[in-house]
């Protein structure tokens, strides 16, 4: 199980790179590719310096290996990149916490062929009607990820 270049395209796609810190959903300071901390554990605060995008690319490498270490951590069936890396993309979005307690790694852990999942990773329950529409869209490419071949 790796996290593939169609994952790394999905997450980046969604996570537009931002050379400044900025205010994301949940009023939590962001920077580069979706990044809310640094690779040292430091949270991104909205006073920080701008970075570049090599910068940026660094980050996101660094910070995606270690979510890619916690979904293998609970992942207990074998899956093919292309679900694995939907998965990630799914991790990095809502973070480990959520993820490790969500209806579809429940569900890919019991059966991951189980059509149950498409419908999993499209229950959104967002507070702020501004965000449905996005995670929405990017919740149903990861279903697509996950479920192609």
């Amino acid at each position: 199980m790796n996290l593939n270049k169609e994952g790394i395209d999905l997450i980046t796609s969604f996570e537009k790179f931002e050379s400044k810190p900025y205010q994301q959903k949940g009023d939590v300071p962001t920077i580069g590719y979706g990044n809310t901390w640094y690779e040292n554990g430091t949270k991104v605060k909205l006073t920080d310096p701008a970075i570049t995008k090599e910068r940026a690319t660094e980050l996101f490498k660094n910070v995606v290996a270690i979510f890619v270490t916690q979904v293998k951590s609970v992942v207990k069936r074998e899956l093919n990149d292309n679900q694995f890396s939907a998965l990630v993309s799914y991790c990095y979005n809502r973070g480990f916490g959520k993820f490790k307690t969500s209806d579809v790694l429940n569900l890919v852990n019991v059966n991951p062929d189980d059509p149950k999942i498409q419908l999993a990773f499209k229950d959104v329950s967002m507070t702020k009607p501004q965000f449905q529409k996005g995670i929405l869209r990017r919740r149903t490419a990861e279903s697509a990820l996950y479920f192609k071949k």
